[in-house]
Order: structure tokens, then sequence, then C-alpha cells
């Protein structure tokens, strides 16, 4: 899905149930998982929004100050 266009995307995650769905974004990362949220229902986004969560986005690099 992540490379698909995000409103082909959306017609597929409107199809299915709101668990489905929230299943399968919270896979993406957190800006295709806004593109396609914002190409489905409000409805359909107000009843994802509370399931999905967001990806850590920072490196693996970071020094943990030892």
């Amino acid at each position: 899905y992540q490379n698909m266009d995000a409103a082909k995307a959306a017609a597929i995650f409107d199809k299915m149930s709101v668990d489905e769905a929230a299943t399968y974004l919270n896979m993406l990362n957190n800006k295709t998982k806004a593109s396609i949220l914002e190409n489905l229902s409000p409805k359909k986004s107000a009843k994802l929004t509370p399931l999905l969560k967001a990806r850590d986005t920072s490196t693996a690099n970071t020094s943990s100050g030892e």
C-alpha cells in the first residue's frame, strides 16, 4: 500500500472492517497512513483514528548516553 496511489489504497481500506483496516494501516509509515486517511470518508477516518499507533521515526543511530 505504501507504493500505491493514496486514493486507490483508500478505496481498498474503505471496503475493510475498521479493525482490519487499522491492522494494515498500523504496518505503514506515518506519511502513508495520513495520506490514506485523508482519502477515506470522515466517518471511517474517525473510527480508525483511535486504533492507530504512531510509528517511531527516530533512527537507530541515536546516542543512548552511555
